[in-house]
Formats: C-alpha cells, sequence, structure tokens
C-alpha cells in the first residue's frame, strides 16, 4: 500500500477495506477507487496501521464529512452510527471506563443489506456488523481510560460537530403573528447526522416513542433534562406536567422565566437556542441620543441649537414616539416594563436603567 517517491513515503490513496472469513478488516490499495486527499488518506492508513477498530473509530469520528470511495463511505456511516449513540448517552461521564453504547434495533441488519461491492461483502451480515460494534466499544472504553478530560472535549477534538449530537436542544423563537402568545418553544435531540453530516433534530416527544423498550438510554437521554429541572423551578414544573415534550406558546411573562434560567440549562448540559437580541450577561438599557444638526455647521450657532434630533432607543432598536410617551407615562425609569423587540408590554419584567445622555 505504501510506495517511494521524491521526497519520503507515499501513501497510496486509491484505498479500499477488504474483509477476510474471520471478519478481520484491511486496509488495501484499489486502482479502481477515486484517489483520497492526501491528508485524510494518511490519517486513515495511520488509524487502520494500528488496529482494526482504531480504523472504524477514525472513520466514523474524524472523516465525518470527508469524501470517501463507497467502501469507505460505507462503513463510515457504520462507526458514524457507533460515535451518535455514544454522544446520545446523557450520564457518559458516570459510565466512561464501561460504557455500553445501544444500538437501534434492526438498524445493523439494514446495513448489512446495504454493503457495497468490497472483497468479502460475504461475510458481513447483522452478527458480523454487531461483533464490529462490540470492538468500537471495547477501543473506547481504551481510549477513555486513558484520556484525562471530559469525553465532550475527546469527541470535539475528533471532530467539532460531535459537540452538537446527541444532545437536548431547548429552542425559543418569536411569534409575532400571535400579539397574546409571541414565542413559541420546542425541545428537540438529535440522534445522528445526515448524509450531509449535519445533526437531524427530533421533537423530543419523539424519544418516548423511539425508546419506549429502552428505559435506561431514555433515562441516559434525559439525564441533562434532569439535572436542569433540579436548578430551575420553571424547566421543573414543565418536567412534571409532561409539556416539555410537546411544542408550546408563551406570554412574554413565561418566556422571560425561561430565558432567566439559561445559565442552569446550559451547565446541565442543554444546548439552548434563543433569539439573538437577549444578552443574558448585561441589564437591558435604555438610552437616549441627541444629534445636532443633519448638517455640520461651521460654528455652533442659533441655527445648530435649533436643529436637533432626539432617538430613543433599546439595545440599539428605536423606540417609537407612541412608546415614549408610554414609557414617560410610568412612574419611574427603573421600573419600566419594556418587551425585548423595544414594544411596551405590561407582562414583560426586564429593568430598564435610568437614560443617559450621549
Amino acid at each position: 500500500m505504501t510506495g517511494k517517491e521524491a521526497g519520503g513515503p507515499r501513501i497510496d490513496r486509491r484505498l479500499s477495506l477488504a474483509i477476510s472469513p474471520s471478519g478481520r478488516l484491511r486496509l488495501v490499495g484499489s486502482p479502481d477507487e477515486e484517489p483520497l486527499e492526501p491528508k485524510p488518506a494518511e490519517a486513515i492508513a495511520a488509524a487502520f496501521a494500528r488496529g482494526s477498530a482504531d480504523g472504524l473509530f477514525h472513520l466514523g469520528a474524524v472523516e465525518v464529512s470527508t469524501r470517501l470511495p463507497p467502501t469507505l463511505a460505507f462503513f463510515r456511516d457504520f462507526a458514524r452510527l457507533f460515535v451518535s449513540r455514544l454522544c446520545a448517552i446523557g450520564d457518559i461521564e458516570d459510565r466512561r471506563d464501561h460504557v455500553e453504547v445501544p444500538c437501534p434495533p434492526g438498524e445493523l441488519e439494514r446495513l448489512a443489506g446495504e454493503v457495497p461491492p468490497v472483497a468479502g461483502a460475504e461475510y458481513v451480515d447483522g452478527a458480523r456488523l454487531q461483533a464490529w460494534w462490540a470492538d468500537l466499544e471495547e477501543f473506547f472504553r481504551g481510549e477513555a481510560r486513558r484520556h484525562r478530560g471530559s469525553i465532550q472535549a475527546y469527541l470535539q477534538a475528533k471532530n467539532p460537530i460531535w459537540n452538537l449530537v446527541g444532545r437536548v436542544y431547548f429552542h425559543l423563537a418569536e411569534n409575532k403573528q400571535d400579539g397574546d402568545h409571541p414565542f413559541a418553544f420546542l425541545a428537540t435531540y438529535t440522534t445522528r447526522l445526515s448524509g450531509q453530516a449535519r445533526p437531524q433534530h427530533l421533537p423530543l416527544g419523539q424519544a418516548l416513542r423511539t425508546f419506549a423498550g429502552d428505559r435506561p438510554a431514555l433515562l441516559s437521554l434525559l439525564a441533562p433534562v434532569d439535572r436542569a429541572a433540579a436548578q430551575s423551578r420553571f424547566l421543573k414544573d414543565l418536567v412534571d406536567a409532561g409539556e416539555i415534550f410537546q411544542p408550546l406558546a408563551w406570554t412574554p411573562r413565561e418566556a422571560h422565566g425561561f430565558l432567566k434560567d439559561l445559565p442552569a440549562f446550559e451547565a446541565a448540559g442543554v444546548m439552548v437556542r434563543v433569539p439573538d437580541w437577549w444578552k443574558a450577561d448585561r441589564p437591558r438599557r435604555l438610552e437616549v441620543s441627541i444629534t445636532v444638526g443633519d448638517k455640520p455647521p461651521s460654528a455652533l450657532g442659533l441655527d445648530a441649537l435649533l436643529d436637533f434630533s432626539v432617538a430613543l432607543t433599546l439595545d440599539g432598536e428605536t423606540i417609537t414616539e407612541r412608546e415614549w410617551r408610554e414609557i414617560l407615562a410610568g412612574r419611574n425609569f427603573r421600573n419600566v416594563p419594556v418587551a425585548a423587540s423595544g414594544s411596551v408590554s405590561p407582562y414583560w419584567r426586564s429593568p430598564v436603567y435610568c437614560t443617559r445622555w450621549t
């Protein structure tokens, strides 16, 4: 598989896999395959030189979106499924040395029917794939024992995409068409990557059906939600009522209750997606800016002093004259309830600080 050329050893970039009757995987050169890019070809060759399980794990964890020939792509899809299910173990840090990675029922049998033309394809069936799956489990347990950091950091070092897979997500979006409930909430989870190597989201309620016969897997997936609910009364109420598994329409008050607890959600390992305007790290600030003169005069005289405009903004968004009057009608600036969009809402409780002149 290797040759010599000026400057050092050359890695054969036309690669395939061959399968022995005992199920051993061997990386071989194949003149019929399209050549790989030099860097992935070298990395794949080095991984399989260390062992079949090492090579498989490298295909699934690192070469997530690399353009591969059909044979390598098939084994990459198999190993990528393993890594996806590995990511779905919510309490993996507690089980890292003895982790067992569940496989979706029937998935290996389906994959066995899709083996591309390859030397030894006749030896591949569901049982053989299950044996390779067990090899991957054993390989990963060894990796986890040697790795001193978190498993999340280990997988992210392989490919950043794994930070997004196997996670529960909370999504908060604006729904400006509904004046009474202008926010929408949905919890999702990601179980695998698509063919384009993008995380596939499913409603969290789907997990109740997908893992109906596998309670440990369901509890593992929901472990970050359980940790977050222990720190957030708002979330605990959603969980206790079963509403966490449903799409919800929220009032501004409910949305603000959710936004206040974002740090607890993220610390527990839940991924959160919220509108860009939310800045939890600083208070919302109402500001007044005055521009003296549309055009700079030669000197600051009476004309210039009479030619000025006032603009009121909330975090950079202009407040209308009507909204400004409503704010002035309030008892004091500090407690004026202002919605995130800049419109006044009797439900929003975000503090607005005294104006400052600029």
